[in-house]
């Protein structure tokens, strides 16, 4: 009966190990990017002028009104960061649609589409967002970045969501080993017992 015990145990113990193994190994977000487009500061205070871009916008969304990504990323920085984002529309404002046609004419494809928020900091552009996002620890991120004339267009890497996902995935599994091991074990005892009897 010890020896049973204790084998549950063992078992038990490394299903757990193997469980945290997720959490510590799967790499964190990791932020690198598609590329880039070189526009000089002038270039850039330019095009942020064209948009009324003001001080306290930290993300600056082009966008579209009938565009369903647009509306949700709208919606995201309203609940998600209420004093730093502002936006334009493109079928409303004629500046809004000329700097978008700007920045796809200089990132050469990388920017063909809506919404795309510029990461604005000290009056520039630090990075460059193409499509709906939804992950507060990608944009704190790209909040750090120091811009510079080459601007990183269209962050991409391991979504932190992702690797929680999967550590959870991975967590409920070992936990139901565990139960169906502990309930196979009960009825071993169970059936046991009986036949003594």
């Amino acid at each position: 009966m010890v020896g049973r015990r204790a084998l549950i145990a063992v078992v038990v113990a490394v299903i757990l190990a193997l469980a945290t193994l997720p959490w510590i190994f799967i790499p964190d977000v990791s932020v690198s990017y598609e590329g880039s487009i070189k526009l000089s500061f002038e270039d850039q205070r330019s095009l942020l002028e064209k948009l009324n871009v003001s001080e306290r916008d930290s993300f600056y969304v082009i966008a579209l009104t009938t565009c369903p990504w647009c509306a949700l990323q709208l919606k995201y920085f309203s609940k998600e960061f209420p004093e730093a984002y502002n936006y334009c529309y493109i079928d409303f404002n004629m500046g809004c649609r000329e700097a978008l046609e700007v920045l796809a004419r200089e990132s050469r494809g990388l920017i063909a589409g809506v919404p795309t928020t510029l990461v604005i900091k000290d009056g520039r552009v630090a990075a460059i967002v193409v499509g709906y996002r939804d992950d507060r620890n990608t944009w704190e991120q790209l909040r750090q970045i120091e811009p510079t004339e080459h601007i990183p267009v269209n962050p991409t890497g391991l979504n932190p969501q992702v690797k929680t996902k999967i550590a959870l995935t991975i967590t409920v599994i070992a936990l139901g080993a565990i139960t169906t091991l502990a309930l196979h074990m009960y009825k071993r005892e169970q059936k046991h017992i009986s036949r003594r009897r």
